[in-house]
């Protein structure tokens, strides 16, 4: 009997450590998915608008990074501000507060949305997302809502994530050579966050227009990014008539 104290007490120390243990590892797990994906998503944004000419090519220089050379703004402003929208995803990201990011191509001209570059981001069944307070959103897909329903936590290894990430721009890379060309200079770009009622919104950010494509809109889907926290899934919804459009008016 007099062992009775000891051993339970030793138990209760062995169950508190291994308690701590999961939080530290947790919170490891979230902070390097966190940033695992905040510096896909810079790339990701350099990449779409190098590919689509938002802006002329020689406003680009190619890096290699994920093993493939990517386009990168070299404007110190643009930079910037795309360094300024990914590092505020970082504690939207490790409180579950982001559940959306958009990068919408937009015309000079008509003000009207061409491209929708949406990357959805789903947490482990054990975090799901609450409801979002951003703008309202198109109905998610089929295969969307089956990844977010089967997604289950998963160790990840940092050569898997980066595998995954260069498949996603090799998608993008050939999902640009069967979209509508656009012009150099044709479009402005936005980027837009979705997040739920709880989250703090820094001085800068407004709420803002969904930019939804009203025109008839082709969808594209992109092979996902997993970690161990995260699923990130992409789509491109771009104008289908666009392509027709130019045509007509080159024929007048």
């Amino acid at each position: 009997m007099p062992l009775a104290k000891p051993i339970r007490a030793d138990r209760r120390k062995r169950h508190a450590a291994n308690a701590r243990d999961r939080v530290v590892k947790l919170k490891g797990d979230i902070f390097h998915s966190t940033a695992i994906l905040c510096e896909f998503l810079y790339y990701a944004f350099n990449t779409i608008l190098g590919l689509r000419e938002v802006y002329p090519k020689h406003d680009f220089k190619w890096d290699k990074r994920y093993d493939i050379y990517l386009p990168m703004l070299i404007d110190p402003d643009l930079k910037g501000y795309l360094t300024k929208v990914t590092t505020q995803l970082k504690p939207w990201l490790e409180t579950k507060s982001v559940t959306r990011i958009v990068l919408a191509l937009v015309s000079k001209e008509t003000r009207e949305t061409v491209e929708r570059w949406q990357f959805d981001i789903h947490t482990t069944a054990e975090q799901p997302p609450q409801p979002e307070v951003a703008a309202p959103q198109t109905a998610p897909s089929a295969a969307a809502a089956a990844d977010q329903a089967q997604f289950q936590p998963v160790a990840r290894s940092d050569h898997d994530m980066q595998a995954e990430a260069l498949q996603i721009f090799r998608q993008i890379f050939s999902s640009v050579t069967f979209m509508p060309a656009l012009e150099p200079d044709q479009c402005l770009f936005t980027i837009l966050s979705y997040v739920n009622k709880s989250a703090e919104i820094p001085a800068g950010w407004n709420k803002s227009d969904p930019y939804i494509i009203s025109a008839t809109a082709d969808q594209v889907p992109i092979h996902g990014l997993t970690t161990s926290v995260y699923k990130l899934v992409p789509t491109v919804t771009y104008c289908a008539n666009q392509a027709q459009q130019t045509e007509e008016e080159a024929e007048e």
